[in-house]
């Protein structure tokens, strides 16, 4: 009976800690995407991002606070999005308050945060699904071309192989360079908040 006793709280500490080990595995900035958008926004607030108005044009019902601070050493403005008071998704968009700039800023910028969450996200863990198939140095004025002329937009994703979902969305277009972090196992919430209002 001992052995069965000490088997079982075992058994129940490795559940434990490889439940630990999962709720942890979704993150923005180090920090888990769930839990209380109060207590998210003081986590980044501690390392050196500032709280904002949110910007014209989001609805206030689904993303509900907006911060902003260097990401992958840019400006950026991030927001996350909410479900029943727990964060389920951070969205984080770059230029938002500049009035212009150059198609080869948005694809340099894209460049490098594609090739950390490369360098990152690329082994047995995850599945990467990666629009941009081209050499990069030969085909940056196709590149251009596709983006301002036809309105084609290019994106990196990382899905958890365990759920088959995506967990970040990295994409460009014409006009923007976003990347947004969702903790698969919302998004049934993720879908439903965003569908509330439709």
């Amino acid at each position: 009976m001992k052995k069965f006793v000490i088997g079982a709280i075992a058994l129940l500490l490795s559940l434990n800690y490889a439940f630990a080990q999962d709720s942890n595995k979704f993150t923005f900035k180090g920090i888990p995407i769930e839990g209380s958008p109060t207590a998210f926004v003081q986590k980044l607030v501690a390392q050196g991002y500032k709280t904002e108005s949110l910007p014209s044009g989001i609805q206030p019902n689904i993303y509900k606070t907006a911060l902003n601070g260097l990401f992958f050493n840019n400006e950026a403005a991030i927001v996350l999005t909410t479900s029943n008071n727990e964060v389920t998704s951070v969205l984080v968009g770059f230029f938002h308050d500049k009035s212009y700039v150059s198609d080869d800023d948005r694809i340099t910028l894209y460049n490098n945060i594609r090739s950390g969450l490369e360098a990152k996200y690329n082994n047995d863990d995850w599945i990467i699904d990666d629009s941009l198939d081209y050499d990069e140095d030969a085909s940056l004025l196709d590149v251009k071309h596709e983006m301002s002329v036809h309105g084609k937009s290019y994106y990196y994703r990382v899905f958890d192989k365990e759920s088959g979902n995506a967990y970040i969305v990295l994409y460009i277009t014409k006009d923007t360079c976003s990347i947004v972090y969702m903790n698969p196992n919302k998004l049934e919430d993720i879908k439903s908040s965003l569908t509330s209002d439709l």
